[in-house]
């Protein structure tokens, strides 16, 4: 491993990671997640699914897939779930909407591609081709 970068918000909402593999040989190394950290996820987020559509406003009331928690459009104008609303922002759908402790995103699917580019090759052969280049 020749670098390191880790990245989070500052509200806690989300984290990233980013690693570089060191360019000489040698035994394998995997990243791999060991524990969650249970204080650090809310007990409403999820995944908020379609659930019912209200007759009043003609929007989606959406249930939270595990907990059954219930994102609601008021008719104040604003998006809730519980307690914790947004301020009247309409709209048809949440995608977008944020609370004091949520932010509402759309779900896609990840389907990116990771390939190995392999070890950039230094050009010469000598170290004197090196110097040259440390020069420039």
């Amino acid at each position: 491993l020749s670098g390191f970068h880790f990245e989070f918000s500052e509200g806690g909402r989300w984290a990233r990671s980013k690693y570089t593999c060191s360019k000489a040989g040698g035994a394998p190394v995997v990243m791999e997640p060991s524990t969650l950290i249970e204080p650090l996820i809310q007990t409403t987020e999820g995944l908020f699914c379609p659930k019912t559509l209200d007759a009043h406003t003609g929007r989606y009331d959406y249930e939270n897939a595990v907990t059954g928690d219930k994102l609601v459009f008021q008719r104040s104008g604003s998006w809730c779930v519980g307690s914790d609303c947004s301020s009247a922002v309409g709209g048809a759908n949440p995608i977008g909407v944020l609370m004091t402790t949520h932010e509402v995103v759309n779900v896609t699917d990840f389907d990116g591609k990771f390939e190995a580019k392999g070890v950039p090759g230094m050009g010469g052969s000598s170290a004197g081709d090196l110097a040259k280049k440390l020069k420039a």
